[in-house]
């Protein structure tokens, strides 16, 4: 009897659920588990609904290549940035370079070709201070913002003296 009951409940609402249809659009959605082509065709039987497809979909890839997709599947690609390979000779109360721009967010090698006498290398708000000597560079990632930050020699007086110059950060 309960079988009957059950049946009966199923038949009945599916009769009402076929009267109450008033939209003749379908919408699928599809998350970022899918990976395949989306299909643009619509069903072809005269009494199928048109199908809409919505696609959200967004891959990191191992070689910081990021793909996103959305909606009409746009995609953009963003490259990483080369580093900034910089030479640089310190001497008495000089530096070769006093201006050095970097992008946000790059690499930055500084190499010194040259050092005459004792000599460090800084830039507090990085919080790098480094002694360095003929052949030996400094590497850090610029800030992802942009802005400007003094370098210079913390020796003695050497950045009185001119052993200074500007990092700058820019888009």
């Amino acid at each position: 009897m309960a079988y009957r009951y059950v049946l009966a409940v199923f038949v009945l609402m599916m009769m009402l659920g076929a009267g109450c249809a008033s939209d003749d659009t379908v919408v699928i959605e599809v998350n970022e588990e899918v990976v395949a082509d989306i299909v643009s065709e619509q069903i072809t039987k005269t009494e199928a609904p048109p199908v809409e497809i919505v696609a959200d979909v967004s891959v990191e890839v191992a070689s910081d290549i990021l793909l996103e997709a959305s909606g009409d599947a746009a995609v953009v690609v963003e490259e990483p940035l080369a580093p900034l390979l910089v030479s640089l000779e310190a001497g008495n109360f000089f530096l070769s370079e006093t201006e050095i721009i970097a992008k946000p967010g790059q690499d930055v090698v500084i190499t010194f070709s040259r050092v005459d006498g004792s000599h460090t290398f800084v830039i507090e708000e990085l919080g790098i201070n480094k002694t360095i000597t003929a052949g030996g560079s400094v590497a850090f990632t610029a800030p992802t913002t942009p802005g400007q930050y003094v370098y210079f020699c913390d020796v003695g007086g050497h950045q009185k003296l001119g052993m200074e110059g500007k990092f700058i950060v820019e888009e």
